[in-house]
């Protein structure tokens, strides 16, 4: 488990306008870049397509994480992560993300602005991250 996640400010501004553009429903993306002993770096995102039933929650299709894996590979990166939004809720794992979201990776959560940081382990507890910009993370 990393002490803190490192991101460089362009890609945060990008990934809470995403999160704008797909309210009223959840945006979801998987997450890349590297993992170090302390620190997991992001440095690129790409948008899986939330095929959820409703606005309140997010469903991936898993051929579409398979490609977006794919992608961020080629793009010299490894998967670290999940980013995904809450349009009408805060920057917080909801009871339903502890229950369902991966376990072992970084989940970024977006809601009014905000971007925060999150680390469920295997038992499901939660460890908020200190998310700060790439810059002062070396």
């Amino acid at each position: 488990m990393p002490d803190h996640v490192a991101c460089p400010e362009d890609l945060r501004a990008a990934l809470l306008r995403a999160a704008d553009a797909a309210r009223p429903r959840e945006l979801v993306a998987a997450l890349g870049g590297r993992r170090g002993d302390r620190v997991t770096c992001v440095t690129e995102f790409v948008e899986l397509g939330n095929v959820a039933r409703t606005d309140d929650a997010f469903t991936v299709d898993p051929a579409t994480f398979a490609a977006a894996e794919q992608q961020l590979r080629s793009r010299g990166c490894s998967f670290v992560g999940f980013a995904h939004s809450h349009p009408r809720g805060v920057a917080a794992p909801s009871a339903r993300d502890r229950a369902e979201l991966w376990t072992g990776c970084v989940q970024l959560i977006a809601a009014g602005g905000d971007l925060r940081a999150f680390w469920l382990d295997p038992q499901r507890s939660v460890r908020t991250l200190p998310l700060r910009t790439a810059e002062a993370a070396s």
